[in-house]
């Protein structure tokens, strides 16, 4: 009835129930820009490694790397990339990118803040009808704060 081998899903259940979600989730970030860092050093040795994407019609390349780590960043470029554009317009762009990179962890910390919020609570139908509409409204202020 669904999940295939039972006891592989039982044993990654066990696994995510000891974690600490609002520890792993930023050290996975850090992981994930360290990995970036590493694969846009590969680029210099093997310059076809580029990810390629369309965005407002405009199609531009760039290193896997920097792909990643800017999909990994992302979180941060939502909030902090906009609430800098309209603060602080000539900002240099160390200081930008150590912003950006500090509202991410801080995000991913949130989001593993929440995650261990929920699994400390038993999973009834009154429980899960509130995440999801927290769930719900934290997407839709992020929309928000994206069209500003």
């Amino acid at each position: 009835m669904g999940f295939g081998n039972y006891k592989l899903f039982q044993k990654f259940v066990d696994f995510l129930n000891k974690r600490n979600f609002r520890k792993v989730l930023p050290l996975i970030y850090f992981f994930v820009l360290a990995i970036g860092g590493i694969l846009t050093l590969v680029y210099a040795f093997v310059p076809k490694f580029t990810a390629c994407s369309s965005l407002f019609g405009e199609e531009f390349c760039t290193p896997f790397g920097i792909m990643l780590m800017l999909a990994a960043s992302l979180p941060g470029y939502i909030i902090a990339g906009n609430l800098l554009f309209f603060i602080i317009k000539d900002l240099h762009w160390a200081w930008s990118l150590m912003i950006v990179i500090v509202a991410s962890t801080l995000i991913y910390y949130l989001i593993g803040l929440g995650l261990d919020k929920v699994k400390s609570r038993p999973m009834n139908p009154e429980n899960i009808s509130k995440v999801s509409i927290v769930v719900f409204f934290v997407i839709l202020l992020l929309l928000v704060v994206v069209l500003l």
